[in-house]
């Protein structure tokens, strides 16, 4: 779709979703602007259960000049018209429980989060996986030869881009990134909308949320209740308990007349947020977001008392809670079982297994759900192993650019599993996913260059991806980079960096790193010479079944060392162990 096609139609409302937040706003008053700027005159508004009254949306369209209308008191004018030529709905798409409905004799779409209902798509519909949703009409008016932008719109893009990736921490996508860097906005109204993030009563609300999160130290996930508020409210507190270091996934919610809110969040790669938020929400509601890390629902208020009839001894609210406590350990007993573990609805007598739920989505063409599912193919676990299923789904979510399934196509290819063997192809998917700062996949591609598959051999690269791996936390690349530095192969020669990487490796249990940790020691190679200290690693590899560990373990042993005394009936220990096969 381009801009110019708008201009087909003559009366035009355009739609942000229900409570909209400031990616929403942003995106309709760009368009707006647009369509106003060439004669159009159109209508924006937004519906929900009460008008917006978060400080920050209120204050970006008093000072950015939005004229934004409430659905309800809009349609009470005279300036509504019954059913617009064409109605464009922003940040969200036509069906959603998000949307108010509104008749139209012609529906456009700007929105960043998967299709909905595909049936509903038409020409008009542009849907891209940006970061944020502003960043798409910022795009789409850049093709339109919109190369000015008042300081208002930029300002109100920019707040809107700042907000929808969590202060820019989650701000990848390369065209977000070119808005961001490409907006000249008003750096004193930004500075005051980002310090006007909530109210003293949003602040009340949110430490009463705060104060006593349902904990699952086990799964390191949290739930929060917080009071009937603004459904943009929800997002702020999980933020807040996102940013606490052993909280991994996170689900608030508040109880609202027709239904209960929920906003989800996830830092967890194998907890993608959305996924999350339609397994809370199955048989009493529906969820929408934008993928692995930020997804909402809805909790329907007659199904939830039905469902909760038996369990509201304080009140409906707790009730949900405790449900979606219980729903959200299900999702990970299920997951840990990869797809064995079902969850069955006393209402309607139907089982929700895991597998099922990744296989639909992954009909969908959701790359992560593909990747998923084709690690149980590859496992066999729920379904006969099929190496060719699994290549083929890893395939399909490499193709959506999947880094976790880049890197398990190539080891694929690298071993012949489920497709010919090809180092060729396995480098160039291992690159792939380590463009992506995908750990294992750059040590993968360390190794090609150290071993000369599917590249010519190349120390200086190789130590180049081990390095870049090694620092993202990766122990083997840890342990082969510490080997460079022990042997000055694409770098120059460092005992003690050496020494440190084996360190660093040892310390996460890798038993070969622990090995030579232990070997440095006893030689004082980059480190002061301890025998204590090699003793204690030589047992920490040996312990992993290292045999050259146990070798000199029991040498220390027999022969004892300084600070080590001899114990011949440990060494008389280690050495049955070590001639076990």
């Amino acid at each position: 779709m381009k801009l110019a096609d708008l201009l087909n139609y003559d009366e035009i409302i355009i739609q942000c979703h229900d409570n909209p937040d400031a990616d929403a706003i942003a995106s309709g008053f760009a368009l707006w602007e647009f369509l106003d700027s060439r004669g159009k005159h159109p209508h924006l508004v937004y519906g929900g259960d009460r008008p917006i009254s978060k400080p920050d949306v209120k204050l970006m369209c008093d000072l950015c000049r939005i004229h934004l209308n409430y659905l309800p008191e809009f349609r009470k004018s005279r300036r509504a018209p019954k059913a617009p030529e064409l109605l464009i709905t922003v940040d969200c798409q036509p069906g959603n429980s998000n949307v108010a409905a509104l008749e139209a004799k012609q529906t456009a779409v700007i929105d960043h989060h998967k299709v909905f209902d595909p049936a509903r798509q038409t020409p008009l519909w542009e849907i891209r996986d940006y970061n944020a949703c502003c960043t798409i009409v910022w795009d789409l008016l850049r093709e339109a030869g919109c190369a000015s932008l008042t300081r208002e719109l930029s300002t109100a893009l920019y707040f809107g881009l700042y907000m929808d990736t969590v202060y820019f921490q989650d701000l990848s996508h390369p065209v977000d990134l070119e808005m961001k860097n490409a907006l000249e906005f008003d750096r004193t109204i930004f500075d005051q909308l980002k310090s006007s993030n909530l109210s003293l009563d949003d602040l009340i609300i949110c430490g009463q949320a705060l104060s006593n999160p349902h904990y699952s130290a086990e799964y390191r996930f949290a739930v929060a209740e917080a009071p009937s508020c603004d459904p943009n409210l929800l997002g702020v507190i999980s933020d807040m308990m996102m940013g606490v270091q052993s909280v991994d996934v996170c689900i608030s919610y508040c109880l609202l007349p027709k239904y209960a809110k929920i906003s989800v969040r996830s830092h967890e790669p194998n907890i993608p947020a959305d996924q999350l938020a339609e397994w809370v929400s199955r048989d009493i509601g529906e969820y929408g977001g934008r993928g692995e890390s930020v997804a909402g629902g809805k909790l329907f208020r007659k199904e939830l008392e039905q469902y909760c009839r038996n369990d509201c001894w304080d009140g409906l609210s707790g009730a949900a809670g405790r449900l979606i406590y219980s729903r959200i350990t299900s999702y990970y007993e299920a997951l840990l079982r990869l797809g064995v573990g079902e969850f069955r609805s006393e209402e309607k007598g139907g089982t929700e297994n895991l597998f099922e739920l990744l296989a639909r989505r992954a009909e969908l063409g959701e790359p992560q759900s593909q990747y998923r599912l084709g690690t149980l193919y590859a496992q066999g676990r729920e379904v006969p192993q099929d190496w060719t299923r699994a290549a083929a789904l890893y395939a399909q979510a490499a193709e959506g650019g999947n880094a976790a399934a880049q890197h398990s196509l190539g080891l694929c290819y690298a071993y012949g599993r489920g497709v010919n063997r090809d180092w060729a192809q396995a480098f160039r998917l291992y690159a792939q996913a380590a463009e992506q700062n995908y750990a294992a996949a750059q040590k993968e591609l360390g190794v090609c260059y150290a071993k000369g598959r599917g590249v010519s051999q190349d120390w200086r690269l190789a130590a180049v991806w081990y390095r870049r791996a090694a620092e993202n936390g990766n122990a083997q690349a840890q342990y082969n980079l510490a080997q460079r530095y022990y042997r000055g192969e694409g770098v120059e020669q460092s005992l003690t960096l050496a020494a440190s990487w084996f360190g660093k490796a040892a310390r996460q249990g890798y038993g070969w790193a622990q090995y030579r940790l232990g070997k440095c020691y006893a030689r004082g190679d980059g480190v002061s010479q301890d025998w204590k200290e090699a003793f204690y690693w030589y047992e920490q590899a040996a312990e992993q079944g290292v045999q050259e560990a146990r070798a000199r373990l029991i040498d220390c042993l027999e022969n004892g060392r300084p600070g080590v005394p001899r114990d011949p009936a440990r060494a008389a220990y280690w050495r049955g162990l070590r001639q076990k096969p």
